[in-house]
């Protein structure tokens, strides 16, 4: 009878660990970059991840922010929440809702909704709930958006 090196096993695992870890921290694509300076270039600027309060901390009172209304911004968080599923989340849904907003400046209304109905950060949920390209490409359709701020 065969037995199993338990050694061997060990070595394996910890090169497949360390392969995946290196990857996921060293081994960015190309898109994961984009996303990355997207986000930081979004944070930076105004943001608006940190929800309505924080992004009008970062404009001149001259300004004009896009935001939704508390109602569409509920209707759109409770869509967001509804695409996690217990086996299979809905990704196109959430693609979706981030593809329909006209402004950057939205997200923020977004954020704030799903704060108080989920009691959650979102930009967390999705880092948690998508896959790092799925992720990154939520990150990307947001900075293909207009930031929606303008003089009055």
């Amino acid at each position: 009878m065969n037995k199993i090196n338990y050694n061997l096993l060990i070595v394996a695992g910890l090169l497949v660990g360390g392969y995946l870890a290196f990857n996921k921290f060293f081994g960015k694509s190309k898109d994961a970059k984009e996303a990355e300076k997207n986000l930081e270039e979004q944070e930076k600027r105004h943001n608006i991840w940190a929800g309505v309060a924080s992004l009008k901390a970062t404009i001149k009172p001259s300004q004009k922010i896009y935001l939704l209304s508390a109602t569409d911004a509920n209707i759109i968080a409770k869509k967001i929440d509804d695409a996690w599923g217990t086996f299979n989340d809905d990704e196109e849904a959430v693609f979706g809702v981030f593809r329909k907003l006209r402004y950057q400046t939205q997200v923020a209304s977004i954020v704030d909704a799903y704060k108080t109905l989920f009691n959650e950060d979102l930009l967390s949920k999705l880092y948690t709930k998508l896959s790092d390209s799925e992720y990154n490409q939520v990150i990307n359709i947001i900075a293909t958006k207009p930031i929606g701020i303008e003089k009055k």
